[in-house]
């Protein structure tokens, strides 16, 4: 299963953190080799017979330096690293990751994070407390603008908060307050969009940032997963569903705000159509087995994919073709990102056999799908110096 922290984490892409990277898997290899007397070759590593993937990332944090994902042999390096923490700082952080790493290929997953095994793979290679004690002293916060109390606020927040607000409204009995509100919504993403755009001319050579952030995982690939992916498409971020033996998870690729919308209406419609299931089921007790439902959950999609077209076409009727424009602009723009975090990605279709009155009743309530997402709970958060390395 994949490591539920590293998942909640926002992995930041631009041409600092690769370049940051670069560095960071020099320095891997000089300590996988001379202080661990393991191989690593571009994106492998040897040992005892077997070879093993090693990826590393950038991520956004306020409390956590770095972390470990067995799961998918990847370590994350805070963001904030890039700016504010020496070459020999960097290099401890690698090495309290790199231990957990060994931790988990000698002793598997079940140890504690920061047991005596760990702590004895630290003294093995002779490594000081600093590297085992999961604390770093930096001289400044790793805040990312956040206040005290956890709440961001930079611009990014500011428009998911003004976005929130105005779908809760698109929630409206009334039909013509609920398409004027959604219209409202998509209108104001896409001058934040076209915001962005005039910032950066988004192009191969221009240091634009990307946001990456896992929404959704399921233990195997499912229909639920896919309705998710659908409908995200449909606000300005690229979904990529992966699969793995761990898995199958959704991410969202894209500009930062829109990442961060995606994940909040990703934990909306994981709510939404398990219960929208359950009342078409109840109104119709002739809907029963796994086809139905799966029938059910790509009519949500299919029919909330026909509302969005349509509010976009009166939208582009009544703005001339600027939008239709602007929309072309953002789909060049959106698969820079893509390629930046993933180059040469495929995409695969599949062919069903639906239950047709499922299907229908689908189609029907995706044609009423209000997102409504609410905002996270946040609790209070210190700005500390003493920062945890992660597990």
């Amino acid at each position: 299963m994949m490591n539920n922290q590293a998942r909640e984490y926002l992995y930041f892409y631009n041409q600092t953190s690769l370049a940051f990277l670069t560095k960071v898997k020099k320095f891997a290899r000089t300590i996988l080799k001379e202080e661990m007397g393991i191989e690593f070759k571009k994106t492998r590593f040897y040992f005892r017979g077997h070879t093993y993937p090693l990826s590393f990332v950038v991520f956004e944090d306020i409390k956590q330096l770095g972390f470990y994902d067995p799961s998918y042999y990847r370590i994350g390096l805070n963001k904030a690293l890039m700016y504010k923490a020496t070459d020999q700082q960097i290099k401890d952080i690698l090495r309290h990751e790199l231990a957990h790493m060994y931790t988990a290929i000698i002793h598997g997953s079940s140890v504690s994070a920061h047991g005596q095994e760990f702590r004895e793979i630290c003294q093995k290679f002779g490594w000081s407390e600093n590297v085992s004690a999961a604390t770093l002293q930096l001289n400044t916060n790793l805040d990312f603008g956040l206040k005290d109390d956890g709440s961001n606020s930079d611009e990014s927040s500011k428009i998911i908060a003004k976005v929130q607000k105005i779908l809760r409204l698109a929630a409206s009995s009334n039909e013509h307050e609920s398409q004027v509100a959604t219209a409202k919504a998509n209108q104001l993403l896409l001058e934040h969009n076209l915001k962005g755009l005039r910032d950066h001319t988004h192009s191969e050579d221009d240091d634009f940032e990307t946001y990456l952030k896992t929404v959704a995982w399921a233990p195997r690939f499912n229909t639920k997963l896919q309705t998710i992916y659908e409908i995200l498409g449909h606000f300005y971020v690229r979904p990529i569903i992966n699969k793995s033996k761990q898995g199958a998870y959704l991410e969202v690729i894209g500009e930062r705000t829109n990442v961060l919308l995606a994940e909040y209406i990703a934990a909306f419609l994981d709510r939404e159509l398990d219960r929208l299931w359950q009342l078409t089921k109840l109104q119709n007790p002739k809907l029963k087995g796994q086809k139905a439902k799966n029938s059910f959950l790509r009519g949500v999609a299919k029919g909330h994919e026909t509302k969005i077209r349509q509010q976009k076409s009166h939208l582009h009727t009544q703005q001339s073709k600027e939008n239709q424009m602007a929309l072309n602009r953002i789909e060049r723009a959106l698969e820079l990102h893509v390629n930046r975090v993933y180059k040469g990605l495929s995409y695969t279709t599949s062919q069903y056999s639906d239950d047709k009155l499922a299907r229908s009743l689908g189609e029907k309530k995706g044609e009423q799908l209000s997102i409504n997402p609410a905002l996270k709970n946040q609790s209070k958060m210190k700005k500390l110096l003493g920062m945890s390395f992660g597990g």
